[in-house]
């Protein structure tokens, strides 16, 4: 075990840039104990793919989410016990399966390419008045609303009721991405969650009495045809989605972007031959990814990189810290949206593979292609060292990136 390097989410240099922290937790070795969030911490690619996939180690981490903010009453522990026991992200086999089966044919590859023709829809309407106006905050314009917009109409929720669902499902993911979650966020976030599941209970009802074709349709059905889902799971896996199905690919465009803007040579290259869009929203991927770390438990004794991780201990997998492991990528503190091998693992590994990939993927390649496209140039509206990090540092991204953007 190496020397102990304090990765400290409360840092706001950290917030802001962690990478030199983890170059620093690199060095000191492939596993670190943090005294000041009690985990065992990996920072390198070879040990977080392992884990990634170690079968002994647990996805069920509910109660550590609510250990961890303290200052929660007894009903808000329990508001948020029950939403989020009911999440897949959070299961493990055989219930992870069981759940993850009954919405997968909705995020399939060949499903997924059929909502090309709408996504590139909704981004051209979104863009255009940024376009115009030829100043813009591109969260607010496009990132933000983009995925939001299409996982709402997957699960077929009215275009009137959306903005409310938004803010929910952002005080949601502020707790989740936060390591040491203050009294406020996590306050905000059982409010978030009462006020979610009282709207996703009246959706629910309506589409027994009235179904449709959509999302939320689908698991009623699946909950009635044979008790597959109870009705909690029903609910929950309703609010997962809207969450799940947003936050990374926000932070993909927003994070890309912005990536682009810092490496002008990269942006040139990608405006040049608009066919290395796939590729490049892979390197956007790694080289700041959406999902910074995911955290498991031991259920037994493991050994890995020479300390044993026992039982009930948690351990920090620094997706993020892997991504610019030099053993594994070349020059990794470079973007190179021409990288032919980028093995990332920005939508984890193993069974708790992200179910949106796919989705994630055809979105963040739409805005970066419809950006070029339409644009004769893009050029950051503000000082770099002045952009709002969201505080929930799990996911990474900017709460605003204003741009400024001439039409072609």
């Amino acid at each position: 075990m190496g020397a102990d390097v304090v990765y400290n989410p409360l840092d706001p240099g950290v917030r802001r840039d962690p990478y030199g922290c983890y170059a620093e937790m690199r060095a000191a070795g492939p596993v670190l104990w943090n005294p000041l969030l009690s985990m065992w911490t990996f920072p390198r690619y070879a040990e977080v793919w392992r884990l990634l996939k170690e079968p002994t180690f647990s996805a069920r981490r509910v109660e550590g989410i609510i250990q961890r903010n303290p200052t929660l009453d007894d009903d808000g522990a329990a508001a948020l016990r029950k939403l989020l026991s009911g999440w897949m992200l959070f299961q493990d086999s055989p219930d992870h399966v069981r759940l993850r089966s009954l919405v997968s044919r909705a995020f399939t590859p060949t499903f997924v390419a059929e909502l090309r023709p709408r996504v590139e829809r909704l981004c051209a309407e979104l863009l255009a008045p940024a376009i115009a106006s030829g100043e813009a905050d591109i969260m607010a314009a496009v990132a933000n609303p983009l995925p939001f917009e299409v996982i709402a109409e997957m699960l077929g929720i009215p275009a009137g009721e959306r903005v409310e669902l938004r803010r929910w499902s952002d005080g949601i993911a502020t707790l989740l991405g936060s390591l040491r979650p203050d009294e406020a966020i996590g306050r905000e976030a059982v409010r978030c969650v009462g006020q979610l599941g009282d709207y996703l209970g009246g959706v629910i009802a309506d589409r027994r009495a009235r179904p449709a074709d959509d999302l939320i349709t689908h698991l009623v059905e699946a909950e009635e045809e044979g008790g597959r889902l109870s009705a909690d799971e029903v609910l929950a896996t309703c609010a997962l989605l809207f969450l799940a199905g947003h936050e990374t690919t926000t932070n993909l465009i927003g994070n890309g972007l912005l990536a682009l803007l810092n490496a002008p040579d990269q942006l040139a290259e990608l405006r040049a031959d608009p066919g290395l869009a796939p590729r490049a929203v892979e390197e956007l991927l790694r080289f700041d990814s959406p999902v910074q770390f995911l955290t498991r438990i031991a259920t037994e004794p493991v050994e890995v990189a020479g300390v044993t991780v026992e039982p009930g201990q948690r351990v920090l997998l620094f997706l993020g810290s892997a991504h610019r492991d030099g053993d594994v990528f070349d020059d990794p503190d470079r973007l190179d949206v021409t990288r032919e091998e980028c093995p990332h693992v920005a939508f984890g590994r193993g069974a708790h593979f992200c179910l949106g990939a796919a989705l994630a993927r055809l979105e963040g390649e739409v805005v970066f292609r419809a950006l070029l496209d339409r644009c004769a140039s893009i050029e950051l509206a503000a000082d770099p060292a002045e952009l709002d990090w969201r505080p929930d540092i799990g996911f990474r991204g900017v709460r605003s990136l204003p741009v400024r953007l001439v039409a072609r």
